[in-house]
């Protein structure tokens, strides 16, 4: 695991580890003409995985219905209710309104449950970070 040192605004620099499925953490570094206002605070630091977006197929198109994504805080504020645990962020995405007669309806529900299998296997996914945080 490789490790990662963020110069913060509250705390200096920082060191952690990185796992392997952080792929768009907020420790990236702001640019050099960002200003030292640009530091993130110690407590915002996170690791972010990629983005898995659930979709359902409509007669009006392809919609995406949620998007997941692991994510981690780095050093949480210990009022936080996930500590340092590794736990998923589901982002609801379309606000669209659809019409849709009884075949519409149909298609909608095998969608749906396509979809449904993309969130039990997501949920998969995360169960196998669980073990290696440490329950905390």
């Amino acid at each position: 695991m490789k490790t990662i040192t963020v110069e913060t605004a509250d705390h200096g620099e920082v060191t952690f580890p990185e796992p392997a499925w952080c792929t768009r953490g907020s420790h990236t570094p702001p640019p050099p003409t960002a200003g030292l206002d640009a530091r993130p605070r110690r407590s915002e630091l996170t690791h972010q995985g990629a983005p898995v977006n659930v979709t359902v197929t409509t007669p009006a198109g392809t919609e995406v219905l949620v998007e997941l994504a692991l994510w981690q805080d780095i050093f949480p504020d210990p009022n936080w209710s996930h500590g340092t645990r590794v736990y998923a962020v589901a982002t609801l995405v379309s606000n669209d309104a659809v019409d849709l007669d009884v075949a519409g309806l149909d298609q909608l529900a095998d969608a749906m449950y396509d979809a449904a299998r993309q969130i039990r296997t997501f949920s998969n996914v995360l169960a196998l970070q669980q073990p290696r945080d440490g329950g905390q």
